[in-house]
C-alpha cells in the first residue's frame, strides 16, 4: 500500500468522523468503569485497527513494556492516541510489523 492508497478506500469527512468515534470512545472510557468503560477501549481500538490497516495511522513510538508494549498512533491530518499491542488485530498487527520492518518510525 502506498502513501496514498487511503484516498481511495476512504473520503476525508468519513476519516474524520471514524477518527472523531476514537477520540470520543477514548473520553468516555476514561470516565467510566466496568464493562462499559471496556466496551468504549473496544470501540476505540476497532477505529484505531481500521485507520492502521488503510494507512491513515502510523506507529509514531513504542513503549516496550514487558506485559503488552503500548503504540502511540499518529493519525494521518493530525491526532494521537495510545493503544496496547493487544488491541490489535491481525490485519492492523500486519500493518504494525511492516511500519516496524521497515524502519519508517520518526525519529525521536
Amino acid at each position: 500500500m502506498d502513501d496514498n492508497d487511503f484516498t481511495r478506500t476512504i473520503r476525508p469527512s468519513a476519516l474524520i468522523q471514524i477518527k472523531n468515534r476514537a477520540f470520543d470512545a477514548n473520553f468516555r472510557a476514561k470516565l467510566s468503569e466496568g464493562e462499559q468503560r471496556e466496551a468504549f477501549y473496544r470501540m476505540k481500538h476497532a477505529a484505531i485497527n481500521y485507520l492502521l490497516e488503510i494507512g491513515a495511522a502510523f506507529v509514531k513510538d513504542v513503549n516496550w513494556c514487558p506485559r503488552d508494549p503500548v503504540l502511540s498512533v499518529q493519525f494521518i491530518g493530525g491526532g494521537k492516541l495510545h493503544a496496547p499491542l493487544s488491541s490489535l488485530d491481525r490485519g492492523a498487527f500486519r500493518s504494525v510489523r511492516r511500519q516496524l520492518n521497515d524502519g519508517i518510525l520518526p525519529a525521536a
